[in-house]
């Protein structure tokens, strides 16, 4: 999409959806400003955790579909990708 300059089209729809860390900072004029949703591979959540500052905090009213094999996403404290929302989530 880079070059297309269709950012303020994006915008303008009722939802934004984004895949795993795709950016929006630096490619507004691209892609826009907005995500509605976000889903997110369990595989890409580590990149995710690099920037929570700009995942997490800048795009609060984003919704996050967060996928990946039961084992990663258990809640019984043995889920690796869960536990590390988790701890995101609770810092």
């Amino acid at each position: 999409m880079a070059g297309q300059k269709v950012g303020a089209e994006i915008d303008k729809s009722s939802c934004v959806w984004r895949m795993n860390n795709a950016p929006t900072k630096g490619y507004e004029e691209d892609v826009g400003k907005r995500t509605t949703v976000r889903v997110v591979s369990h595989t890409s959540v580590p990149l995710l955790l690099k920037n929570p500052e700009y995942f997490f905090k800048e795009t609060n009213n984003t919704v996050y579909v967060i996928w990946g094999p039961f084992r990663n996403m258990r809640k019984d404290g043995s889920g690796i990708v869960y536990n590390m929302l988790k701890k995101t989530v609770d810092s």
